[in-house]
């Protein structure tokens, strides 16, 4: 009950928000991590093996409202001129010292791009509920008790290679293994408003600009990050793409249609129906001869594929551990 009503807040604080009637562009960012922190979040209301018995659960509780917000807020308001607005971008904040954390978002608050952000106080507690594509944009101090910040990436490009990740630190001597583990870049302390302003706008030019597959459903065109597909399937006129996010999209269509649009990309068709991207591939299952996807599912090897599978499966392992170094 008193996450359904945390539900309600949300909105009521965005109707009842004092500038509401203002451009939706122009509200600050602070309104939304302020609407998230006034909500009431019971002790687990976000399901996450991560979130101990009697923790405070409202930092989680971001991750719960967060598409609401979006699809309330973002994707279902259009300015004056009938235009889409720009999503905001994601961002989890890093920090054990807490007057860091607070001068970071203060410098979002004044960038032209919108944010929001979840802050951790130390990558203990950030890795607990890491999930891949939960958020676009990481900004990780270095020095922190316990495990450090770099220490911390190693493990999150393990999980997501694609999200972009910024070091918060008074020191660049860790430039050589920033580079390995394909850090975007330094924020040396006290971190500017140009060094924020610019970041942002490098993290939202990355993701506008990711490879997507462009289908047609329902008569409308739709642009899908292929970094959030985990495969494609045919089924009689109907493709099926299974999503990251567990969700599925169908159309009618024909996969070798769609197969020019992946080339050049870690995709590979282990079998007439299927098409897998090898990043979501967690092994591959010798007893069954299937991929063994990330969500479960098992996807079908056909025999005149098996070796090209296998060499496929290798060398993109091999190609990702020489771009992680």
């Amino acid at each position: 009950m008193r996450f359904i009503e945390s539900i309600r807040s949300v909105k009521e604080i965005f109707i009842n928000h004092e500038g509401a009637d203002e451009p939706i562009d122009r509200l600050r960012p602070c309104f939304f991590r302020g609407a998230v922190n006034r909500c009431s979040f019971p002790t687990g209301a976000y399901k996450n093996p991560g979130i101990e018995p009697g923790r405070d659960a409202a930092p989680y509780g971001f991750l719960v409202l967060e598409k609401l917000i979006f699809f309330c807020v973002y994707r279902k308001i259009e300015n004056k001129e009938g235009k889409r607005l720009m999503e905001p971008l994601r961002l989890a904040i890093c920090d054990d010292l807490p007057e860091e954390r607070e001068k970071l978002l203060c410098l979002l608050e004044q960038a032209p791009i919108p944010t929001v952000s979840t802050q951790f106080g130390n990558s203990e507690e950030l890795l607990k509920v890491f999930r891949l594509g939960d958020f676009d944009l990481l900004l990780m101090d270095i020095y922190m008790d316990g495990m450090t910040g770099a220490e911390a990436v190693k493990k999150i490009r393990e999980m997501d290679e694609q999200i972009s990740i910024a070091f918060t630190t008074t020191s660049t001597d860790h430039t050589l293994e920033s580079y390995r583990l394909s850090v975007l870049k330094y924020l040396e302390k006290p971190v500017r408003q140009k060094d924020v302003n610019d970041l942002l706008r490098l993290v939202q030019i990355q993701k506008e600009n990711i490879p997507r597959l462009v289908i047609q459903q329902n008569g409308k065109v739709q642009k899908i990050p292929l970094s959030e597909l985990l495969c494609l399937e045919q089924k009689a006129h109907h493709l099926i793409l299974s999503m990251r996010d567990g969700s599925t999209i169908q159309f009618y269509g024909k996969l070798s249609a769609l197969l020019p649009q992946l080339e050049g990309q870690p995709f590979f068709c282990p079998h007439k129906s299927y098409c897998v991207n090898l990043a979501f591939v967690c092994g591959i299952n010798k007893e069954y001869q299937c991929y063994q996807m990330a969500d479960g599912k098992k996807v079908p090897i056909s025999r005149p594929n098996r070796a090209k599978a296998k060499r496929a499966y290798e060398d993109f392992l091999f190609a990702r551990t020489r771009e992680m170094g």
